[in-house]
Order: structure tokens, then sequence, then C-alpha cells
């Protein structure tokens, strides 16, 4: 999992050997919140990385603790988008604005509950 947390470390992972439609993905978000102060967490998410690392966890609702699979379970976050190999899901944790953006590349070695919600949600 790759954790960004500052506009330089996004930066960073911008010069830095990436898919190029997520480069392009986390441009736009960079451009989009530009002038904003640090108001978000880019979180991507890589083969091999288990759901109940991510934070927050999109499998688990926040408010209830409903888990995906359950037929009372909400997905927790405000948004979520198909890009075409990548799903960028939107967590609002403030007030203020901050949340986290995660990324789930739509690929091989990525758990396949976490593809399942995804795909289920992005109809």
């Amino acid at each position: 999992m790759i954790i960004i947390q500052t506009w330089a470390a996004l930066e960073h992972a911008l010069l830095s050997p990436l898919d190029p439609r997520l480069r392009s993905i986390l441009a736009l978000r960079r451009d989009q919140l530009a002038g904003w102060g640090d108001i978000a967490h880019f979180i991507i998410v890589q083969p091999g990385d288990k759901p109940e690392q991510i934070e927050p966890p999109p499998l688990i609702n926040l408010v209830d603790g409903c888990r995906y699979g359950d037929p009372a379970f909400e997905p927790s976050w405000e948004h979520i988008q198909d890009h075409g190999g990548w799903f960028e899901l939107t967590y609002i944790l403030s007030d203020d604005g901050f949340g986290h953006i995660i990324f789930i590349p739509d690929a091989e070695g990525i758990d396949p509950e976490l593809l399942s919600l995804c795909r289920t949600y992005c109809r």
C-alpha cells in the first residue's frame, strides 16, 4: 500500500513509475484540490494488501459496523468511481472536508471481496 499524506509526497509519487491511468487521476485530483491545504490523504492499494489494512476499511460501515455481504450493509464512502482499471473511493472524514481517497486497481492479486464490493457499487 502506498499512502500519500502531503502535496510534496504526491508530487514525488507523480514522478515515480505509476500506472499511467493512475498518474492521470492523481494529477487531476491534485489540480482540483490545489489551494485547499492538506485536505486529503491518497491511499493506493497494491496486490497482496488486505482490506483490513485500509483506513477507513471499505468492507465495514463506519457507523453501524455492518460488513459487506450483510444484507443491511451500506457503504460509508461519499463517492465511488470506476476509471477503467482503477476504482476510486472518497471518504469525507471531518467537517472541514478532510478525507481519504482510496485507489484500488481492478487487477489480479487484489482481494476478491474488495473487488466485488467495488464492482457491485459502481453499477
